[in-house]
């Protein structure tokens, strides 16, 4: 990962994206990069105007963690790009903690059991 790419890129597609909209993407990114183990470094998030013949248009979400091992990927529809970025960024942060915690418990199990002496 390079550390002058931006730690988040935000692509809109069929619509422009309000401010409120990039705030929230970025506090959310903020929340998933806690994790230090797997660190997620730049976060990229595709935001996606559909429009079907019949109904009203929605928005899909494609929301991507890039680490150094695997890349964590995560898609959500909603009727706003709020709702959809929320989504997609539970299943997202759900992703990368479940991560985390099969990398500590399996730590934890391959350590040698040491007998207590009370000596």
């Amino acid at each position: 990962m390079n550390p002058t790419n931006p730690k988040v890129i935000l692509l809109a597609e069929g619509f422009t994206a309000r401010p409120a909209v990039t705030t929230l993407a970025e506090t959310k990114a903020a929340k998933l990069r806690r994790h230090e183990s797997p660190r997620v470094g730049v976060v990229r998030i595709h935001i996606r105007r559909e429009k079907p013949r019949n109904g009203e248009p929605r928005f899909a979400v494609s929301a991507t963690g890039e680490t150094r091992g695997l890349d964590f990927v995560a898609h959500s529809s909603g009727a706003t790009p709020e709702t959809a970025i929320n989504a997609a960024f539970t299943t997202l942060e759900r992703a990368v903690s479940g991560a985390a915690g099969v990398r500590k418990t399996k730590r934890h199990r391959e350590a040698p059991v040491v007998p207590f002496s009370a000596g």
